[in-house]
Order: structure tokens, then sequence, then C-alpha cells
């Protein structure tokens, strides 16, 4: 903490300081400031409107404009206020440069069901909207958080959000479609990419003929769906032949089923 120089301030945090002051026995306070200085000040004026002594000033060689404690409450806040809303333009301007994600859009995340996750950050904590089944959804749903909590960020889709109406990201949540009972039946061709925790990799899978069969680990998600894609081609459409395949350098590995076991 750091080293108390001024009567009247205190703080918790050294990062902000409060101005009091003791009125009849009891302890006023005079608002928060950023600075030592201007906490110290604001209790000047309002020890000099009450008429201390000064001895009991911090600045007695300064020419200062005595005040009540209302009217330095005030000027607190509206300093606050200022800084605030200087932070906000400062953290729009940084939102409307960052660029947008692989989906193209601000805020939403592709996640291995196959969904979309929305989300943006309030007072530094990342919040989520949802997951929804499209990524324009997840989106949209980000941009009626941002409507709701007033942040000034570029939106997405503009005018879709402000059709649906602004709302608060726990409503979006409730709203966004859930899963239950696990995963629907997937039709033959179906291609399926899920995150290991174990191994930090990303195992794609590729249902034909009523079995998912397991085409491998890869450290990047783009890399397994990739791969699924093409084995799915292959194997819906026109299979190359054997001799094609014992000729090529790299021939594709034959997909294994991995059933229900879970491998180490």
């Amino acid at each position: 903490m750091a080293e108390r120089r001024y009567r009247g301030v205190v703080t918790r945090d050294g990062l902000s300081w409060l101005g009091r002051i003791i009125i009849d026995g009891r302890i006023v306070s005079l608002g928060g400031h950023l600075r030592q200085r201007d906490a110290a000040l604001a209790y000047d004026r309002v020890a000099r409107f009450l008429g201390f002594a000064r001895e009991r000033w911090n600045f007695p060689e300064l020419e200062l404009e005595p005040a009540s404690v209302e009217e330095v409450r005030a000027d607190a806040r509206r300093v606050a206020l200022a800084r605030s809303e200087e932070q906000r333009k400062t953290q729009q301007v940084s939102w409307k440069i960052k660029p947008r994600g692989d989906t193209g859009y601000w805020g939403v995340a592709p996640l291995p069901d196959g969904r979309f996750r929305g989300s943006l950050y309030v007072d530094n904590v990342l919040t989520s909207v949802g997951r929804w089944p499209t990524a324009r959804a997840a989106a949209i749903a980000r941009d009626r958080a941002v409507l709701h909590l007033g942040l000034g960020w570029p939106l997405n889709e503009p005018r879709a959000a402000r059709e649906a109406g602004p709302l608060a990201p726990l409503a979006l949540r409730t709203l966004a479609p859930r899963v239950r009972g696990g995963s629907p039946a997937q039709p033959d061709g179906s291609v399926g990419i899920s995150y290991d925790r174990r191994g930090d990799r990303w195992s794609a899978h590729l249902k034909l003929g009523g079995v998912q069969h397991f085409l491998g680990r890869y450290e990047r998600f783009d890399d397994g769906r990739r791969r699924a894609i093409v084995q799915r081609r292959r194997s819906l459409g026109a299979m190359p032949s054997r001799a094609t395949a014992a000729s090529s350098p790299n021939p594709p590995r034959r997909p294994r089923s991995e059933g229900r076991r879970a491998s180490s």
C-alpha cells in the first residue's frame, strides 16, 4: 500500500484514492480519485468551506475555492464519467480495427460439435451468449447483447440485431437451442471433429454404413476437417484403385473403427 502523505486521504489498493473528512464526529466521504493529490485538494476545499484552521490544510499556499461536500462529490462524479467515456471510445476504436475471426464475425468462434459460440467481454470478463447452430445466429446474438449493454461496438448484422431487439447475455443463453440426450442420428457421410483433452489433439471421424470410423488425430481443427472431407469424397465417390493407392508416395490410411473404446 502506498504511503499516506496528505490529510483526509486514504487508499485500499494504491491505485485509487478516497477523500474523506470528519464532520461532527462522523466520517464523510468526498468521492474517489485516481490521483492522491486530487483527493487532498477535495479535502482542502471542504475544510476551507467548513472554516477549519490553516494548520489542518494540505495546501495552505494555494488559493482554492471553498466547496461543500455535495459539490466536491459532484466534481468527482463528473471526472469519473468523463474518464469512463474516454475509455469506452478507446475500446470502441480498438474493436473497429480488430480483425474478425475465422467465421468472419466479431465474437463468434466454431465449436467441435459443429455449433458456434457467441461471446463478448463485459468488464474484462469473457461472457457467452450461447451456442448456436450457425455462425450468423451466434453473431446476431452477440450483437443483441452489445445493444443491451450499450457498448457502442460495431455490429455484425446491424439490421437483424435491431429488429430482434436488445437482450441480456443470460437471456440469450436461455434462447439458444440445446442438444439433449446426445447428438442426433447422423446419416452416412457425416463428418465429426472432436477435441481430445488428454492428447491435446482434434480427432476426425467419418460415418459410413452406420459405423463411425476414426480417421486420426490432428493438431489443428482445419487439418482434421480437411482429412475427413477428403476421405468422405473418396468413400462416397469414385474410390481409387489399389494400384493407384500403392503407387502414391503417401497413400491414404484406411479408416479403422474406434467404436466406444477411448484410445490412450
